[in-house]
C-alpha cells in the first residue's frame, strides 16, 4: 500500500516537474537564440 501511494505522489511530481522543465528549456533556448543573434546581452544593451 505504501508503494502505491508513493507511486501516485511520484507520478504527480513528474507531471508538475515535466511542465516546469519544459518552461526552463524554452527560456534557455530563447536566451541562447537571443545571445546568438543579439551578439550577447552586452551587445544588446549597447545598441
Amino acid at each position: 500500500m505504501q508503494e502505491e501511494s508513493f507511486g501516485f505522489e511520484s507520478a504527480e511530481l513528474e507531471r508538475y516537474f515535466g511542465s516546469f522543465f519544459q518552461i526552463l528549456i524554452w527560456v534557455f533556448a530563447f536566451i541562447i537564440i537571443f545571445d546568438h543573434f543579439g551578439g550577447g546581452f552586452g551587445g544588446l544593451f549597447n545598441e
